[in-house]
Order: C-alpha cells, then structure tokens, then sequence
C-alpha cells in the first residue's frame, strides 16, 4: 500500500496506465453494385437561384415516370436549400424532374 522509501537522487516513479485498444472489427463487407431490383437514385436538373447549389434530393426513376406526361413548365414541388446561411425557397418544376440524371 506504501511506496516504498527512496534515495533523494532516484528520480519520481511516474505512474503508467495501461490502456488495452479495442480488438479489430471484423473486414467491412465489399461495396456491391447495384442490382436490377435496386434503382438507381438520380439528381434533379435544377439549381438554387441564390448560391446555385444542387438540392440534397435523389429521386427513384419511378418519379420520373410519372411526372412524364406533366407540363415541363408546371411547378410540382418546392424546395429549401440546405447549404449554410443560403436558405431560399425556390420551386422545382416537372421539367427538373423529366431531366433528372
């Protein structure tokens, strides 16, 4: 419980902690391509009109379909930009939508 006595010249005994790392996860799973039966998600074709930013929205192309008959000039949805201290609210028309990529 007592340490024990020293001579005036033995430097101070420091004290270590043993810190035990956390054991290897076993390997990540390989990225897999997407099959058929997953669609792929496209990027709307349209802008924010103040900082010109893409919106942060994927749409299925099952979207895209329906909105296929739809005036390109029609607005369908609006949206609000994400990127910092932008925040504008513009309008995503069904042409964005029929020439998503």
């Amino acid at each position: 419980m007592h340490e024990p006595a020293r001579d005036a010249g033995d430097p101070p005994r420091v004290r270590r902690r043993i810190v035990r790392r956390p054991a290897l996860a076993a390997a990540p799973e390989p990225v897999r391509p997407p099959s058929a039966a997953e669609p792929r998600l496209l990027r709307l074709a349209v802008d924010c009109a103040r900082c010109g930013a893409p919106p942060a929205l994927r749409v299925t192309p099952t979207i895209v379909a329906a909105l296929a008959n739809t005036p390109s000039s029609a607005t369908v949805a609006t949206y609000q930009c994400q990127r910092r201290g932008c925040g504008a609210v513009y309008p995503i028309t069904a042409g964005a939508y029929q020439r998503a990529a």
